[in-house]
């Protein structure tokens, strides 16, 4: 009776919805990890893919919460494309700066997912909205 209620616990536990829309991540969030030059998280999902193990381990040790820089691009935990920069410096700035579940990618205020929230005339403006919003 305990084993199939272990099996019945581990069934219901691995096709568990990790995605919550209202709350952007459920916290059962998957964690990352890298299998040679793969970034996979641990829903058995392929994140990125890099060029060498070196890349893989380099991203991994910057992660911030749910995002993460695979060169120029930000990108999530689930692999989505959130923001693409011109240049990986931008990228990784932005990780330093972000403010809980958003930041500001040149003038355009975006959410983790992807979401522009809203968008200013100036770049300035943008991180002055960001400052006044509480993680």
């Amino acid at each position: 009776m305990k084993l199939i209620l272990s099996i019945v616990l581990l069934a219901s536990f691995s096709f568990a919805q990790v995605w919550d829309e209202e709350d952007d991540f459920s916290p059962r969030q998957p964690k990352l990890f890298c299998a040679s030059n793969l970034l996979k998280n641990t829903n058995g999902d392929t994140v990125h893919q890099f060029t060498f193990a070196y890349q893989c381990d380099e991203s991994l040790q910057k992660i911030s919460g749910r995002v993460f820089c695979a060169g120029n691009v930000l990108k999530n935990i689930y692999g989505e494309t959130v923001h693409s920069f011109t240049f990986p410096y931008q990228c990784n700035d932005t990780l330093k700066n972000l403010k809980g579940k958003l930041f500001c990618a040149d003038n355009v205020l975006k959410s983790i997912r992807g979401k522009v929230l809203e968008t200013f005339t100036f770049s300035y403006q943008c991180q002055e909205k960001l400052k006044q919003i509480n993680p």
